[in-house]
């Protein structure tokens, strides 16, 4: 792909299904040729063998930043809440994606209002 397309992000999370069959959720960059990835896709698995199929989260509307993340975010959970992962990655990124550096704080609030504004006051920091 990236010999076709060049420089090509994405976060993938694998998922079992009750039938023991595997897929495979993933976020990619910029708009996408779904005839290319499904012709690379059948390239590797088989003529027929599975599908690929192409849309944005939000279904319709402008793709927006936090319904992509939720999307993914809410594959790699569901990994954790099944033993069929145990030990093992819970997703696979590109290699020019930067994963920022954990970080943990502490904060105080007495209600919820004032947590959420201690929080956008620290990503404002960043």
């Amino acid at each position: 792909m990236k010999r076709v397309r060049g420089r090509w992000d994405y976060v993938a999370v694998p998922e079992q299904h009750r039938s023991g069959g595997w897929h495979l959720h993933v976020a990619l960059r910029g708009r996408q040729d779904y005839r290319l990835l499904r012709s690379i896709w059948w390239s590797i698995v088989g003529d027929g063998m599975g599908n690929v199929d192409v849309r944005n989260p939000g279904r319709g509307e402008r793709l927006q930043v936090h319904k992509l993340a939720a999307y993914i975010s809410k594959y790699i959970a569901k990994a954790f809440e099944t033993d069929l992962l145990e030990d093992r990655k819970r997703y696979y990124k590109a290699r020019s994606l930067h994963v920022p550096e954990k970080e943990v704080r502490f904060v105080e609030c007495a209600a919820w209002p004032d947590l959420m504004a201690e929080v956008y006051r620290i990503a404002a920091e960043r």
